[in-house]
């Protein structure tokens, strides 16, 4: 009845796991248990590299309050998700005070390695990439009463705007220790070129200087509890490198590498005057995001988007709703500021309006010639059901006099619920919010696990602005030229007018660096060209390779998912992102980070590895000769093979047939063909399977390179079949 419950037990926990954004499970491979581990340290140092933030979290993970002892060793899990486009690149596991760094190998590699030391109760962490930006970290052993530290390093896409770079800081990754985690501490290292850090969210915190005369002096800000468990992700910021509207670094390694971002300059005499009425609905139970965080990035969006010529007005949730002007506001800095000076918390309710509040928002519109547009800020749930919203859709269309473009920012982050119509999932109010906005030509962002409220605001403010519908970005240098560029935000040649353009890119010659960009807005042709001379030119550092590889990496796998049964890459695909993977240490779907014992060494360019501390207890890989000195053999004929191969086993008399398994694999570790052996063999244990190279679904596969396996009693042993058609 104990492993009954037990199993019960696990099967709920795996099942809330699949739906939640990071999970901490204690394991224990050998017996079925399983039980919430606890982050009992963590820190996070972050470092802007150009186009890219980089992040180093050190966590120490404990089995605390689950009732084990010193004998228990268990083994952690721990499953997360990063912001889109991240790159991993490191992976460290502390050992009796000594760091191992991970070493990269393919996926199918590393995790034979790690199954097999795991069976041995010895020490290794094994990180991999599931889906799309999904990852799971497993660390063994861990004793019962001890902890386990690790440090895993990524980089995460920056938001550059022309005030600010900013970034995610996942505090999400924290929440799923199952003691709370008292303090947490964000590190950021002080430059000459990177300055005013902040955390957006905590306005009236700020970093300190810590004095460390071996590493280097730098900024701290710890967030305590309740900060930490009150918002499910905060904002990084600095203030923005901008010189004229540009950025340009350079590393010059075996080939040279730039970034570049780049704000266009459009003649004020083409632009278009926004005129946005700004409606907030604010329901204190849908969210952990105070009105006061509303108001505040609603101010710094104000700043950063509108100019003097634009105009807008805010309009409040209330039982009667509060219109802040009658008339329109002139978006001049002065203006804005004045204009919250005089906003207090008591003009919006804690509660939803949303109704009402379109209504009077459509209302001042019209009564002022329906010029203008609509940004929503709402957290409300209420207009989820199809028919409602249908319903609501239908009267406030009949109240505009023309259509008026509304653009949604849906901030509700808890209590919300799902629907389902369409053969499509909406979270909370999103089939109003979705079909309302397409009705009127407008946009809907949301608030996400790893989409913070200011990174929300900030693409939906972008979107205000008219787009640059084509445009042709030149850079070449002096007695050179630019190659292997990759635009980073470009969306089928559309980009926000507000929006910089960013890219990455090889290249060869000498400085200056020049700048040519041609393109269309609102019908008309314009033209910026600049030149970025060598002091204007920051040097970066390796980092830059490493993000230029990564993108190279995302452009050969495209849509291609690692779960896929039939992978639209070929084999030579797959084994480019293997190669680039392991030599600029990228973490890929197909690749994964291993961390090894100290003394315990593979040589992991031999196909025929094998995995031994000195014991000679593995069963060695054998490659296909006439003749074997060993017990157990495989061979096959013919190998490589078109149309049928013939696998010819012969095992130790002392391994029943009946307890191991007899599997191929492809290249990605995933199970193409089972086969189970005959009962009444002969004495010798000899007996043949035949491979047409069909999957167990009796479906051809690609050619390319498979592994026959053998497990049994915990050893694996192989064979390589090459499958050319």
């Amino acid at each position: 009845m104990k492993y009954f419950l037990q199993a019960v037990i696990l099967v709920l926990l795996l099942t809330i796991t699949t739906n939640a954004y990071s999970s901490l499970w204690i394991n224990d491979p050998q017996r079925w248990y399983v039980g919430q581990g606890t982050i009992k340290e963590a820190s996070l140092s972050i470092q802007p590299k150009g186009i890219y933030f980089e992040y180093n979290l050190y966590l120490t993970f404990s089995a605390i309050n689950l009732g084990l002892t010193h004998q228990d060793t268990v083994e952690v899990i721990y499953n997360f998700n990063l912001p889109k486009n991240s790159i991993v690149h490191d992976s460290w596991l502390w050992f009796n005070g000594e760091i191992i760094k991970g070493k990269i190998l393919d996926r199918w590699t590393a995790s034979q390695i790690y199954e097999q030391i795991v069976g041995r109760r010895q020490d290794p962490s094994i990180l991999v990439k599931n889906n799309n930006d999904q990852y799971e970290l497993r660390v063994f052993p861990l004793a019962g009463d001890e902890t386990r530290k690790v440090k895993l390093t990524f980089l995460v896409p920056a938001d550059w705007n022309s005030v600010n770079v900013k970034t995610v800081i996942p505090i999400e990754l924290l929440q799923c220790s199952y003691i709370q985690m008292q303090n947490f501490n964000l590190q950021t290292m002080l430059t000459p070129e990177w300055k005013n850090p902040k955390v957006l969210e905590f306005s009236d915190k700020s970093f300190s200087e810590v004095i460390d005369s071996a590493n280097g002096n730098f900024l701290q800000m710890n967030l305590v509890k309740n900060e930490i468990y009150s918002n499910s992700n905060l904002t990084f910021s600095l203030d923005s490198p901008f010189k004229n509207g540009t950025y340009v670094s350079k590393f010059e390694g075996d080939e040279n590498i730039y970034q570049l971002v780049f704000l266009p300059s459009i003649p004020e005499n083409v632009i278009k005057n926004k005129k946005v009425a700004v409606l907030i609905d604010y329901q204190i139970s849908e969210s952990n995001t105070t009105s006061k965080e509303i108001f505040n990035n609603l101010k710094l969006m104000l700043h950063q988007n509108f100019t003097a010529k634009d105009s807008f007005n805010i309009i409040l949730s209330n039982k009667t709703i509060n219109r802040i002007s009658t008339n329109w506001i002139s978006a001049d800095s002065i203006s804005i500021e004045n204009t919250f000076e005089n906003i207090s918390q008591n003009m919006i309710s804690n509660y939803s309006n949303l109704p009402s509040l379109l209504s009077n928002g459509i209302e001042f519109i019209n009564e002022n010639n329906s010029d203008g547009q609509i940004v929503l800020l709402s957290n409300s749930d209420q207009f989820g059901n199809a028919d409602a919203a249908n319903s609501l859709i239908k009267d406030l269309m009949k109240m505009m006099n023309t259509v008026i473009p509304i653009n949604i920012g849906d901030y509700q982050s808890q209590n919300y619920n799902w629907y389902y119509y369409g053969n499509k999932e909406y979270k909370g109010n999103a089939y109003f919010y979705e079909n309302l906005a397409k009705l009127t030509g407008g946009n809907v962002f949301y608030v996400d696990y790893n989409i913070s409220l200011s990174s929300m605001m900030n693409n939906l403010f972008g979107s205000l602005s008219e787009l640059l519908t084509i445009y042709d970005l030149h850079t070449s240098l002096q007695n050179g030229f630019t190659y292997g560029r990759f635009d980073i935000n470009s969306n089928n040649d559309l980009i926000s007018l507000n929006s910089p353009i960013i890219q990455i890119g090889k290249y060869i010659g000498e400085l200056p660096f020049k700048i040519e960009l041609n393109g269309i807005y609102d019908g008309k042709p314009f033209s910026n060209s600049e030149e970025i001379s060598a002091e204007n030119i920051v040097e970066s550092d390796s980092i830059s390779d490493v993000i230029w590889a990564g993108k190279f990496i995302d452009n050969i796998q495209g849509s291609a998912n690692y779960y896929d049964y039939y992978s639209i890459l070929t084999n030579q695909e797959i084994y480019e992102i293997i190669d680039l993977s392991v030599s600029k240490k990228i973490l890929t779907n197909y690749t994964a980070f291993l961390c090894l014992e100290p003394g315990m060494e593979v040589d992991i360019t031999d196909p025929n590895f094998i995995l031994d501390d000195g014991n000679g207890d593995w069963v060695v890989d054998i490659e296909e000769k006439d003749e074997v000195n060993s017990d157990t053999l495989f061979t096959s004929y013919p190998n490589p093979f078109n149309n049928q191969t013939t696998i010819k086993i012969r095992l130790s008399k002392n391994i029943n047939p009946e307890t191991a398994s007899f599997k191929i694999y492809n290249v990605l570790g995933q199970v193409v063909k089972t086969f189970i052996p005959s009962v009444g063999l002969n004495e010798t244990n000899e007996f043949e399977f035949y491979w047409n190279g069909e999957n167990d679904n009796n479906s051809l596969v690609a050619s390319g390179n498979y592994f026959f396996v053998m497990q049994h009693a915990g050893k694996v042993q192989t064979l390589k079949l090459v499958l050319v058609k």
